[in-house]
């Protein structure tokens, strides 16, 4: 009896413990894993969105490059983004781009992180503008446009895997409650499986059909990522 129960507590445990998986770009506040800046503190998605449209605004009103990286870093002290603007400064000061920086950023980013998309465009920008001329401010202005776009787009496809999100733990669970159930009624569920090789059989199919299962949800909820 001590056994069985000791078995229902440890499978309980590890449905606890372990949680559907959702895409990097789709938890809950996107972006939610922060990446290392400069300095090492913590840059997320909501921070680089507004970062871009602050160095648009700067540039539209005619701020120059080492001007316009000192004043982002002077206003966002707060925010892990001054470390950026500073390490741009630096880099202006030397008469360099600022473009290695956020590609820096994208290279100790995860493959899908929208932090790391959102720097390897902005680096592109930034290139883009110094190569060819192009005003940079209208270029970044597009670029926050396309950056709110994509968070829209995370948020839908957010509220859209909740459901089944919610409906595979809720499954998951099922198993467990109903035995827990039949432990409180008086029965003994588990000695019952536990009691023949045609009891084990049935246990063993249960607990790799609901492993299975699992691994099928996270893999589903894996691949509803790759849409940005």
């Amino acid at each position: 009896m001590n056994l069985q129960v000791l078995l229902l507590g440890l499978g309980g445990i590890c449905l606890w413990y372990w949680p559907m998986r959702h895409p990097a770009g789709l938890r809950r506040g996107a972006g939610s894993k922060p990446q290392a800046g400069s300095a090492g503190q913590p840059v997320r998605i909501g921070e680089f969105e507004l970062f871009v449209r602050h160095v648009a605004a700067l540039l539209s009103g005619g701020s120059g490059e080492l001007d316009l990286w000192r004043a982002v870093a002077a206003s966002n002290r707060a925010s892990a983004v001054a470390n950026l603007a500073e390490a741009c400064a630096a880099r202006a000061a030397a008469g360099l781009g600022a473009a290695p920086v956020f590609r820096k950023i994208a290279e100790l980013a995860p493959q899908r992180d929208p932090v790391r998309i959102a720097a390897i465009e902005f680096a592109a920008c930034l290139e883009l503008a110094a190569r060819n001329g192009v005003p940079m401010a209208e270029v970044l202005e597009r670029l926050a446009g396309h950056l709110d776009s994509a968070a829209e787009v995370r948020g839908l496809q957010r509220i859209a895997m909740a459901g089944p999100s919610a409906t595979a733990t809720l499954l998951g669970w099922l198993p467990l409650l109903g035995l827990a159930s039949g432990y409180l009624m008086g029965l003994d569920p588990l000695g019952v499986l536990m009691s023949s090789p045609l009891g084990w059989a049935a246990l063993i199919a249960g607990g790799g059909l609901l492993l299975l299962g699992r691994f099928w949800m996270s893999a589903l909820l894996r691949s509803a990522g790759t849409v940005r």
